[in-house]
């Protein structure tokens, strides 16, 4: 874990130095999303990301703030970790609107930064639309379609990330 801290304030130290670099962004907030998904393994509620946004979308929670005062209670500290995530995917997609792999992480992410439902999906088509072959959004979308009920379509696109490269096979 030391190590993994030293390599998120490399970065850190390095977006600041150049602020206007769209990969430096997105391996930040990627990182940020890996010390966001340890330290939950670590919690006493240990909610993945794709827990959180399942329970949010399926409680009927009334208004923005019960769903951050729920999110507080569930989820603590560690939230910021998430948000920060979010908001250096987002900025690496304003510097540079074809880095399809910052779309998935928007799109895993957008709910904690106030997006509403159905923004996910609008990521996901654009990194899919840019990178049609890439194994990790061909997983998301499929996973997008198994959220929908389209277990067809879901297969059909796992299938495909499953060929795209080892780390997809396992």
């Amino acid at each position: 874990m030391k190590l993994f801290r030293e390599k998120l304030m490399a970065l850190h130290a390095a977006v600041q130095t150049d602020p206007q670099n769209p990969e430096l962004h997105y391996l930040l907030s990627r990182n940020y999303l890996v010390l966001f998904e340890l330290l939950q393994q670590r919690s006493e509620n240990q909610f993945v990301l794709a827990q959180i946004r399942s329970t949010i979308e399926q409680s009927g929670f009334e208004s923005d703030e019960e769903i951050s005062e729920w999110l507080n209670r569930a989820v603590g500290e560690n939230l910021k970790y998430a948000i920060a995530s979010g908001q250096h995917a987002e900025r690496a997609l304003q510097l540079n609107p074809l880095q399809a792999n910052a779309y998935w992480q928007v799109a895993e992410t957008g709910f904690l930064m106030g997006r509403k439902p159905g923004f996910e999906k609008e990521c996901v088509a654009q990194a899919r639309a840019l990178w049609p072959y890439d194994g990790q959004v061909l997983y998301i979308a499929g996973r997008d379609a198994a959220s929908e009920g389209d277990l067809e379509k879901m297969m059909e696109l796992w299938k495909s990330a499953f060929h795209s490269k080892p780390i997809w096979q396992e």
